[in-house]
């Protein structure tokens, strides 16, 4: 089993934040994209995150559809 950390609204979006930030380098924003999705996702598929709080940490983690970059990458 994956050991999950807490992970904050906030700390969501500033990830979100944060990969925008690497859209310039597809890659590199591709990875932390899908780190940010497994991680939220294992977390509610696991029961760490429950009810409102965990579809409100999905809709942030999701955001990062709407970021532009080329995701054929990685």
């Amino acid at each position: 089993m994956v050991n999950l950390p807490q992970i904050t609204l906030e700390q969501v979006r500033q990830r979100v934040h944060d990969i925008a930030l690497q859209r310039t380098d597809p890659e590199v924003a591709h990875i932390m994209e899908d780190e940010l999705h497994q991680e939220i996702l294992a977390a509610i598929a696991t029961g760490v995150f429950i009810g409102e709080y965990a579809a409100e940490l999905a809709r942030e983690a999701i955001k990062t559809k709407e970021i532009d970059f080329p995701r054929w990458h990685a």
